[in-house]
């Protein structure tokens, strides 16, 4: 099994120590006690994606049992005498609070493969439904995870830059405890690797929203899978998927570019549009910018037409960029670095991920939020703001989830189960939401079915990137 070991301790000192004390002493033991510590002091808080460190990790007796046997206790003894790990005292109905002792806390993270008799044989797979079980079931199968490799060394270093490019490492502390901007980086560094660890040791979860329709045949209910497809792939890092082997074979992602307005783009083709009164008087202070004597049908089609052409183009965030950073001003390098936890370099690189993860908020996000987003978006195209607008009034996520069942059916639905389909299973499909990720020499094959989807859907075809 892939264990989490903190790098600061001696292992080979506590080796040496464990040989005198321990009959039949096993490292692997040790090992799976620390990581166990490890992994659990971190955890999400509640559905959001807010992570939280513990100094203590509950783990009850059947826990240690069930792994190591009743020897468990020798071993806990053996690190506390040792001064690397503390308990905490015994209470009624609570297991032992077991934790790393201070100089030992907060330590970067040594990866390894060690040997627990059953353990690392155990896969373990969960559905958020029976639905999903069952429909998801030719991309589920994919999912085993002899079938993984990585280079856990590489991976790491990757993480540990990406979360300590602005946070101190050893972390920096006030009063004995770390500053809060570097337990957070120290957290999601760490539950990023969770993540990796039981994604390599078999652990997997898969949610798809269901829906029914009535059966006319029947009269019964008809129950399938839409929208998005959560998996433990799709959870992952980006910079864990991108070293990760599949059988032999280096993962390569095949993504949209531009997906989300892109799809919103053609779902403004196919909707019928209302010109009410009530829509013409809000916005006869914005029809300035078009020539008094088009009529708004006119208008709207060429706008609509006009948002598509800069999303299947691949620039449709280049056009906000320039307006956004005038309104936010000082301020725009400052929400660089707290979205991405990167040090912001004036380039059109980080200009177009910062006004792409705004204008993704603004989307996604309540009328009062990202106001100054809704401005520059409705100076350039007022009819669509005002589009949006009134769907958002009646609620505000249904724009999402227009967009992800859009999205689910294109891409899992069309693209990922008939390629599994047609093509016997030798070829694997992963998916995360606008993005397949594939072997190389599969990429042409999957990069073929995606362009027929999307154009048999709506008559052209998105950009796609190849990472």
């Amino acid at each position: 099994m892939m264990a989490l070991l903190p790098r600061s301790v001696n292992y080979e000192h506590i080796e040496l120590s464990g040989k005198e004390k321990i009959e039949k002493f096993d490292m692997n033991i040790v090992k799976f006690i620390l990581h166990s510590i490890v992994f659990k002091s971190v955890a999400f808080n509640g559905n959001t994606e807010v992570v939280n460190y513990f100094n203590q990790s509950f783990l009850s007796r059947n826990y240690w049992v069930e792994t190591i046997g009743t020897d468990y206790s020798k071993y806990i003894e053996l690190l506390r005498d040792e001064k690397i790990i503390y308990r905490t005292p015994y209470q009624k109905k609570t297991c032992f609070g077991y934790g790393l002792v201070v100089p030992y806390r907060y330590s970067r993270i040594i990866v390894e493969v060690i040997q627990m008799k059953g353990v690392h044989k155990h896969q373990n797979k969960k559905f958020n439904s029976s639905y999903t079980k069952k429909y998801e079931k030719p991309l589920s199968d994919f999912f085993v995870n002899t079938d993984f490799a990585i280079d856990s060394d590489k991976t790491e270093n990757d993480l540990f830059e990406r979360y300590f490019e602005l946070a101190n490492y050893p972390l920096k502390k006030s009063h004995g405890e770390p500053i809060k901007s570097d337990l957070k980086s120290y957290s999601s560094y760490l539950m990023a690797l969770k993540k990796m660890a039981q994604f390599m040791n078999g652990d997997y979860i898969f949610s798809r929203n269901k829906t029914s329709s009535n059966n006319k045949k029947t009269g019964k209910k008809d129950y399938k899978t839409k929208g998005r497809l959560y998996t433990s792939f799709s959870y992952l890092n980006k910079e864990i998927r991108q070293n990760l082997i599949y059988k032999g074979g280096k993962l390569i992602e095949i993504d949209l570019k531009n997906c989300v307005p892109y799809l919103l783009s053609n779902l403004f083709s196919v909707t019928n549009i209302r010109m009410t009164s009530k829509r013409v008087s809000r916005l006869q202070s914005n029809l300035s910018i078009y020539m008094c004597s088009e009529d708004l049908k006119t208008v709207m089609d060429r706008e609509i037409e006009d948002f598509k052409n800069l999303c299947i183009e691949g620039t449709v965030y280049d056009i906000f960029i320039e307006p956004l950073k005038e309104k936010y001003a000082e301020k725009w390098s400052d929400m660089f670095m707290s979205y991405f936890d990167k040090r912001y370099v004036e380039s059109y690189e980080h200009d177009r991920a910062l006004a792409k993860q705004l204008f993704i908020m603004m989307l996604f996000g309540m009328i009062s939020q990202f106001t100054e987003v809704q401005q520059v978006f409705a100076e350039k195209f007022p009819i669509l703001w005002d589009i949006l607008t009134t769907k958002k009034r009646q609620n505000y996520k249904a724009v999402a989830k227009s967009l992800f069942d859009l999205e689910g059916s294109l891409m899992i639905d069309q693209v990922a189960k008939p390629l599994i389909k047609s093509h016997k299973r030798k070829i694997p499909v992963f998916s995360v939401h606008d993005c397949i990720a594939t072997t190389e020499e599969n990429i042409p094959v999957v990069t073929e079915k995606i362009e027929s989807v999307f154009y048999s859907n709506f008559g052209n075809i998105p950009r796609i990137s190849i990472d």
